[in-house]
């Protein structure tokens, strides 16, 4: 990606856009711009790298689709050697802002990366990086409570193991999760000012939840803590602490945690925009509950408050909208929960926790989410949000069903399928995930995605696949089935023979031919893995169709040479008719030229040593037809490893032409000379004549130096 002009790097929040950033930046010598401060000219010189950070977070007070003009418009001044954007996935606008970026870039191709959930391997890592000692026994306990879907992004990683690290209880929900975080930081973290005068953990939160609020409604940066002056050119960018009425001991008290961090003087901001959402959320939940000292707000002013000219929510305040609908569903306010949702579903879905509604709740969600746009996965990007999972509860079954039944191509059904993979296993849906993947009438994403859910949340994923795999076996041969076989034979914990392995090639070589290609890579993968000499123990034009039949034969072909390529690497060199044999069986005629990678694992096979090169160079010959031509071995050689037969080489084979009597010396004899004539290097040319002119009259042979000397030369020896 550092070679592209630009990019652009979507993410669900918490998931490492900044993080990456930072380095990425610093890579290139220069820091990482906010949008906002980009735009209004603070972006650093003309012709540098640029990094803007946050386009979501610029989107603030409507004018949505015109705010990325004016990103555009500054790429265009500025003309950075290189650029970069960040935006959460869920508030890119996918065509609209592609083509706004695409003036800036003129005739350079744009690229649109999203950084996906982390997988097992990065998990652990995050996890060693933050001091874990054990960290598979902490992925293990977490997937053993139902928190495996809090591993799926460092923020949620970090705030999981700070919940478990203080109150030793592992969260199993999203709202859980950030509600004992956020607990957690309000303590006195440091052990030498644990007994200091400190306001309670209860007005800490308190007090952070309104100075988050300000700071996201008002679309400020931080707190300025100072009575002083803000620094020149934050106006606007900073809330002066004393601005509030909060206290300046409770504001410190506030400031002095992880939820804010320090950055210059007297500057604070929230530690992550994420974290500061549940916050701000909380507070304005209360505003509308109200309580004995104040006054409920009417929700809707709440709504307005998070809403641009045109009634929308705002895409920098979709956060604070749906932890606001979970605030309120946690505080038993579930019919103005359920308004929250309906306003805006696939924010509360994306951004809050769908697992903490009631079901009539959730079952609004579901029904609204498609309401205004049927094809709502078009405009944003939820597919890959680690908070999807949280609607795969048990009373959602039957609605999940009722999606499901359908072959229909919907963006629901996507979407269903998204939040059973991110979600637990739901008993009534599994089954139902079963039945589409065998099901040879529904489209191959469908089969696949239901597929992978099922596999995933199989208790022996091994014995799993292999149920599929003879379920299938009754479906007729089609590039379907057999890509998703191959799926299901890639994990190396299910065992495959060398007979279901020829069965599905076989299947799909004659299997109808479309605009896909690779489709059998995970089998690919798996032979270069696992080397499987057996094959190749017989010829492939045994057991593959008839060459004209084959309509696939083009990714047959890559797959058995990336596999021979494999036996051959993996060969211990002492079997040499072994290898040609190979060699042989994965040809249909042995004049047909060795494919790439088998070429050069042969070419890296005889490397080895000399003796190797000679003991594969005679089983060539002494497989070869004695009633075929004298130079019919060296093609064959030559279509072997890509070369003619050296002069080390021919000189070998006339020398053991000299241990062997007639005829078979003959043959090899005049083979030999044959393949001397072909030398095209002088010194090789005299070199092999000058061997053979020393046995000018060897074993009563016809004298073979008449084969190769010249015809002058013949006369000249009378």
């Amino acid at each position: 990606m550092r070679d592209h002009v630009g990019y652009v790097l979507l993410g669900e929040p918490g998931i490492g856009k900044s993080t990456v950033f930072e380095a990425e930046a610093a890579h290139d010598g220069v820091g990482v711009v906010p949008v906002r401060a980009a735009v209004h000219g603070f972006a650093g010189a003309e012709g540098a790298p640029l990094y803007l950070d946050g386009l979501d977070e610029y989107r603030a007070d409507g004018g949505e689709r015109d705010k990325i003009y004016h990103v555009a418009k500054l790429l265009r001044e500025l003309k950075p050697s290189r650029w970069r954007l960040s935006c959460r996935a869920e508030d890119w606008r996918k065509d609209a802002d592609v083509s706004a970026l695409q003036l800036a870039s003129g005739s350079a191709t744009l690229l649109v990366a999203q950084l996906l959930p982390l997988l097992e391997e990065e998990a652990l890592q995050v996890l060693a990086s933050l001091g874990e000692t054990d960290p598979e026994a902490f992925v293990a306990k977490a997937r053993q409570v139902g928190a495996g879907g809090l591993l799926e992004s460092p923020l949620s990683i970090k705030l999981l193991r700070a919940v478990v690290a203080g109150e030793g209880q592992w969260p199993t929900s999203r709202y859980n999760l950030f509600e004992q975080a956020t607990g957690q930081y309000s303590f006195e973290q440091n052990a030498l000012f644990q007994r200091g005068a400190r306001a309670s953990s209860q007005e800490i939160l308190k007090a952070a939840d309104r100075l988050s609020l300000l700071m996201l409604a008002t679309g400020a940066r931080g707190i300025w803590r100072s009575n002083a002056p803000t620094p020149s050119g934050a106006d606007g960018e900073l809330v002066p602490a004393n601005s509030t009425d909060l206290g300046s001991d409770l504001i410190d008290d506030t400031l002095d945690t992880p939820m804010f961090t320090g950055g210059e003087g007297e500057r604070f901001e929230h530690m992550h925009r994420t974290v500061a959402e549940f916050l701000a959320s909380r507070a304005l939940a209360d505003a509308v509950c109200g309580d004995r000292d104040r006054a409920a707000i009417p929700l809707s002013r709440a709504i307005n408050l998070l809403s641009g000219p045109n009634g929308a929510v705002l895409s920098e305040l979709r956060g604070v909208h749906a932890w606001l609908a979970a605030h309120l569903a946690v505080g038993g306010h579930a019919t103005l929960a359920r308004e929250v949702v309906d306003n805006d579903p696939i924010g509360a879905l994306a951004y809050g926790d769908a697992s903490i509604f009631d079901q009539a709740t959730r079952e609004a969600l579901l029904q609204g989410i498609d309401r205004n746009d049927p094809y709502f996965l078009g405009a944003v990007t939820l597919t890959e949000s680690t908070a999807l999972g949280g609607l795969a509860q048990p009373d959602m079954a039957a609605s999940f069903l009722t999606v499901l039944d359908t072959a229909a191509e919907t963006h629901k059904l996507a979407l269903v399928l998204s939040v059973l993979e991110h979600g637990p296993r739901l008993a009534d849906v599994s089954s139902k995930l079963r039945e589409i993947t065998l099901d040879a009438e529904r489209p191959e994403w469908q089969r696949t995605r239901a597929l992978d859910i099922w596999l995933k949340q199989s208790a022996d994923r091994a014995a799993s696949r292999l149920e599929i795999l003879d379920a299938m076996s009754h479906e007729l041969p089609s590039v379907i089935r057999e890509t998703i076989r191959a799926r299901l034979i890639s994990d190396q914990e299910v065992s495959i023979s060398v007979a279901q392995i020829k069965e599905l090639l076989r299947d799909f070589a004659v299997s109808e031919c479309d605009s896909r290609i690779m489709r059998l890579q995970p089998l690919r993968k798996r032979l270069i893995t696992e080397p499987t000499a057996g094959l190749f123990d017989e010829p492939v034009r045994i057991w593959l169709p008839e060459e004209n039949a084959r309509r696939q034969s083009l990714e047959v072909t890559r797959i058995l040479d990336a596999a021979l390529a494999a036996v051959i690497n993996a060969d211990d060199g002492t079997d040499a008719e072994r290898v040609w044999r190979w060699t042989l069986n994965v040809r249909d005629d042995s004049w047909e030229q060795l494919e790439e990678k088998s070429a050069a694992a042969i070419n890296r096979w005889i490397a080895v040593s000399a003796d190797r090169q000679r003991r594969l160079f005679d089983a060539v010959i002494d497989s070869s037809n004695p009633a075929e031509r004298d130079w019919v071995p060296g093609w064959t050689w030559a279509a072997l490893t890509g070369s003619a037969p050296s002069a080390d080489l021919v000189i070998g084979l006339f020398e053991r032409s000299q241990d062997v009597g007639a005829p078979d010396g003959t043959r090899l004899a005049r083979i030999a000379v044959t393949l001397a004539k072909g030398l095209e290097v002088p010194a090789d040319y005299f070199r092999a004549y000058d061997r053979v002119a020393a046995s000018w009259t060897c074993n009563g042979f016809v004298p073979v130096t008449s084969l190769i000397m010249p015809p002058w030369l013949r006369r000249r020896a009378g």
